[in-house]
């Protein structure tokens, strides 16, 4: 949990520490006191940071370098002023020898005195698109344990190499602003926060770190596969050096293009700040905002608002991506989007003249939202939209889902016995929005302010989460 700083404060902070780097030599070993401007600024305002470590040289590296600057700070610093570190690694099950690499790595954090969960991807595995569908299966398990010890900050140990291909990468495909930043030192996904305290470091430095302390490292083969595109521009690395696009050059841009998001965020959350009635946010889950005023405003701050509505009220699960957002709006003349629908989200008339309607997509079968048990004493997110939260006394466990028609249906009837009617919000977000249900029994709508008689169903919650235009990105290319 945060501790110390300041929400904002912790951003400042970051945003800062994007232009820190470690001095030195390439090929330098570092310890605790090398990496102390970059890592006071990143972990100082945690309580508790999970590091994910897979066996390989970066994050081995991380793991020893984050001990020996806690070992630092410990030495002029009281102990509850200094965050505390555990350590969790996946086995994707995708070689034979990987649980006993996972195995590996308890060792060393055993030895380094940390705690060590090893998390097993189960099931079956793609045959193709294995790189992409390893990196979520990654981030679920890791975000469920997070969320099951009661924590929500994780770092990985992305560094200035891996930063320099994913601009390449992006440049590829003709990314905007967001995309040409690169990776995020410090990125909100959803209830948790993912550090990247490693990005100003050359992989360089870290084998020389590990070298150095007599250390060893996993080597992973598919690192050596070409028909992964990070592998490719790997191999190409002497031709962009001689081309002047070294790794330091590239993070440099990464960095720059990254001030450069930041204003932007900032001139988008002032532009949603001002827009006064001209844009509303229902605790529903949905929006309503006047078209002429986002014509009004520029092409770049107009395409941030609709990002942000709809990795909001969409839910998140598809990305927002840039190309579709213009294939909606700009390359279509900026017509009204009424009748379109992108990552989630549905867009409609609004009630007014002038006026857009976006709503949560309900009913698609290829995705559906989302069922979940929710157990007494729970607090648990439910469709990246909404917390959800089971109070009940006595304790009862209840399944959270999606209202839909046979729970608008229950609680229309339910009015209609004491005289009451369903508050006058579009049907098409009503019927996303959370359910209590005991059974086949629907228990509360908390939104609709449905209970049924027990005592127990009125100690349920439900709450719109998602913060449309808090500074954070969204746009994925």
């Amino acid at each position: 949990m945060p501790h110390r700083a300041s929400k904002r404060a912790r951003n400042r902070s970051a945003s800062e520490s994007d232009a820190r780097e470690v001095s030195g030599a390439p090929g330098q070993p570092l310890d605790g006191r090398a990496v102390a401007p970059i890592f006071d600024s990143i972990f100082e305002p945690y309580r508790h940071v999970v590091l994910a470590v897979s066996g390989g040289v970066d994050s081995m590296a991380m793991m020893h370098l984050a001990m020996d600057w806690r070992a630092s700070r410990l030495a002029s610093s009281p102990a509850e002023t200094v965050p505390i570190f555990s350590i969790v690694t996946v086995d994707h099950g995708l070689r034979p020898e990987s649980a006993s690499e996972a195995e590996g790595v308890q060792r060393v954090a055993r030895r380094l005195g940390l705690a060590h969960t090893t998390l097993v991807w189960e099931g079956p595995k793609p045959a193709t698109g294995i790189q992409a569908a390893a990196r979520a299966a990654r981030y679920r398990l890791i975000f469920e344990h997070l969320e099951g010890q009661g924590v929500d900050v994780m770092a990985t140990a992305h560094t200035s190499d891996d930063q320099a291909e994913t601009l390449l990468m992006r440049l590829a495909r003709g990314s905007g602003v967001d995309g040409l930043s690169g990776i995020q030192r410090v990125k909100k996904i959803g209830r948790q926060t993912v550090l990247r305290p490693m990005l100003s470091l050359a992989k360089t430095d870290l084998v020389a770190t590990l070298q150095a302390k007599g250390e060893t490292w996993i080597e992973d083969p598919s690192n050596e596969k070409l028909e992964f595109e990070r592998v490719r521009l790997r191999h190409m690395r002497d031709s962009l050096e001689a081309a002047g696009l070294s790794n330091r050059t590239l993070a440099l841009s990464a960095r720059r293009l990254g001030r450069a998001r930041r204003a932007l965020d900032e001139m988008t959350a002032y532009c949603a700040e001002q827009a006064g009635d001209r844009i509303h946010i229902d605790d529903l889950g949905y929006a309503e905002f006047s078209w002429p005023w986002i014509l009004s405003l520029p092409e770049e701050i107009r395409l941030r608002i609709l990002t942000r509505l709809i990795a909001s009220i969409g839910g998140g699960e598809d990305p927002v991506t840039l190309s579709g957002l213009e294939a909606m709006t700009a390359c279509i003349g900026w017509k009204s989007p009424a009748g379109h629908s992108l990552a989630g989200a549905v867009f409609g008339d609004g009630k007014k003249p002038d006026t857009i309607l976006i709503v949560r997509e309900f009913g698609r079968r290829s995705q559906p939202l989302p069922t979940l048990d929710l157990k007494s004493g729970q607090r648990r997110e439910w469709d990246r939209r909404f917390i959800v939260v089971n109070a009940s006394q006595p304790a009862r466990d209840f399944r959270v889902c999606a209202l839909g028609a046979e729970g608008i249906a229950a609680v229309k009837a339910a009015c209609k016995k004491v005289g009451r009617t369903l508050p006058p919000h579009p049907l098409a977000a009503v019927y996303a929005i959370p359910s209590f249900w005991d059974g086949e029994r629907l228990a509360a709508v908390p939104l609709l302010n449905y209970f049924e008689s027990s005592s127990s169903s009125r100690q349920l919650e439900s709450t719109f989460s998602a913060k449309p235009f808090a500074r954070q990105e969204h746009f994925t290319g």
